[in-house]
């Protein structure tokens, strides 16, 4: 997966880039008048890089899917468990569902923890700049499809 963004600051081999919102949310409308800029995002890298160069970032696609199936497929499967836990240990019809909301929260608190304490680091790791240019704010500022 690919994205571009704009350099706003370098800290030795750290730098945090500005994204541009990608294709992916250019159908819904929301862009046209509004800001065509993402979240800022800060990780190491070894290109020379300078305040304002435009540079395009890649992450793995296999790491990708893992962070959609984690965040996709785990709360859902832990709901269930919770449902099937609690009904085996002899709970009622309301207590189970009960059950399978706890299980929906610890799969929240999992998800939590492992983004503060895993999922940073692994990501920084996968993440490769893939070309620095200068940027040219007419080229992008003329784009009105959000994607660049």
């Amino acid at each position: 997966m690919e994205n571009k963004g704009i350099v706003q600051k370098i800290d030795g081999n750290r730098i945090t880039v500005k994204l541009f919102k990608d294709s992916s949310c250019s159908h819904c409308n929301q862009c046209h008048g509004a800001s065509k800029y993402g979240k800022d995002f800060e990780f190491e890298t070894d290109k020379k890089t300078k305040v304002g160069d435009l540079v395009t970032l890649e992450i793995a696609e296999k790491e990708v899917i893992k962070a959609a199936a984690i965040a996709y497929i785990f709360p859902p499967l832990m709901m269930i468990a919770g449902y099937l836990v609690t009904n085996r240990l002899g709970f009622s019809e309301n207590q189970s569902i009960l059950g399978s909301f706890i299980g929906l929260g610890l799969a929240f608190l999992g998800l939590f923890l492992y983004d503060k304490l895993f999922a940073k680091k692994t990501i920084e790791e996968e993440i490769q700049v893939i070309s620095v240019e200068t940027y040219d704010p007419n080229q992008i500022e003329n784009n009105t499809s959000c994607e660049c």
